[in-house]
């Protein structure tokens, strides 16, 4: 082979979109399929999902950098001998059990179609910002909180950051929530902020 063609496959090597994916962090968007996936030397450690049959965004499934999942299987991908009860215990999430009276904590396709004027559903908006390196990435989106008429109540910004540190994976979540038009009541319950299961 002549220099010149050694020099082209060398620079083609370095260049290969799945060979750089392979090394530290990626994020590939999959819009197509509600979620992004966030990977770290070519093994998912989680996705960001936004998929219309949960009542809010979240990080599933949970993985370590050896591949070993932390999170339960169930509502999304069900285990042999797995409980299979709180079907809105999905991933990691946030939100809140009484937000003006309505219970975003609770709700999933399990509540009866009488009483899903109880419950609300935080919408993802758009994914507005990617970021990756070696061992950080980070992943920003916006979400609305909305009660079961379409009424919003709040608005979510929220930004998750990963990192892999002696190679245990660690994942931060900062998040604001602005309140739309009217005043916003949090009432003291027993569910809420942040979860994983």
């Amino acid at each position: 082979m002549s220099d010149e063609k050694n020099i082209i496959a060398f620079f083609f090597l370095l260049c290969s979109p799945v060979l750089y994916a392979q090394n530290g962090f990626n994020i590939i968007l999959k819009p197509a399929n509600q979620r992004a996936d966030i990977t770290y030397n070519g093994q998912l450690i989680t996705s960001y999902c936004y998929y219309d049959s949960i009542a809010k965004p979240f990080l599933y499934p949970v993985n370590t950098v050896d591949g070993i999942t932390v999170t339960r299987g169930y509502p999304i991908a069900p285990r042999l001998g797995e409980r299979t009860d709180h079907p809105h215990h999905v991933g990691i999430w946030l939100n809140y059990e009484s937000v003006n009276g309505i219970d975003f904590w609770n709700n999933s396709t399990a509540i009866a179609p009488e009483k899903k004027h109880l419950y609300g559903t935080i919408r993802h908006e758009k994914i507005i910002k990617t970021l990756r390196s070696a061992n950080k990435a980070q992943l920003s989106a916006t979400a609305g909180w909305y009660n079961n008429k379409g009424d919003q109540f709040l608005k979510e910004s929220t930004t998750y950051d990963f990192k892999v540190q002696n190679d245990v994976v660690i994942i931060d979540r900062t998040t604001t929530l602005t309140a739309l038009k009217e005043p916003v009541v949090f009432k003291d319950v027993k569910d809420g902020f942040l979860l994983y299961a």
